[in-house]
Parts: structure tokens; sequence; C-alpha cells
């Protein structure tokens, strides 16, 4: 899609420290920090940083939509139905979409 500065986010802090850390990583999450800080040079920037499941519901909605989906999933116009309601209740609730 052209992003070149993205910043992902993750309600697992285990994952975003072991993803940010510069040393090896030896821990069960390894193969998806190692892929993560893979594709991360991809870009001119990508920052990682935890966020608490309760401030984005919608990304939860989505992850949950992904591992159920076979193979991968690119919603780029249309959103599944979950998605679009988790995110108006963020809206609605003060959190960000």
């Amino acid at each position: 899609m052209g992003f070149s500065k993205v910043i992902l986010e993750s309600d697992s802090r285990l994952v975003v420290n072991n993803i940010q850390k510069s040393s090896e990583d030896y821990s069960e999450t390894r193969p998806f920090t190692w892929d993560a800080k893979n594709l991360a040079r991809k870009f001119q920037c990508c920052r990682f940083q935890f966020i608490a499941r309760e401030g984005n519901g919608a990304a939860h909605a989505l992850a949950v939509e992904g591992m159920r989906a076979e193979g991968d999933s690119f919603w780029v116009e249309d959103a599944p139905l979950k998605f679009l309601e988790v995110a108006d209740s963020d809206r609605r609730n003060g959190r960000p979409p």
C-alpha cells in the first residue's frame, strides 16, 4: 500500500518487549518476533508499542477475525462487521478507532 512509516501496536507486552530488544530472543515468541523485525526493515520507520486490549478493541476484533480465516486476509475498503461494531463502540467511548 506504499506506507513508509508505521506504528504497530500489540496487547502483548511480552511480544513488544521481545521485538524491541537488541539481544537475541530465545522465548516462545521468537518466530513471531523474528518475522516482525525482518518485516520492520522494509519500512523507513517502524515503531512497535504496547497498548492494552481495552484501549483498542477494534484491533483485537480484527486479530480474532484474522485467526479464524484460512489464508491471508486484507481489508482495505470493507471490514468485517464485528470490527465495525467494535470500532464504533471504541469511538463512542472515547478510544481511538
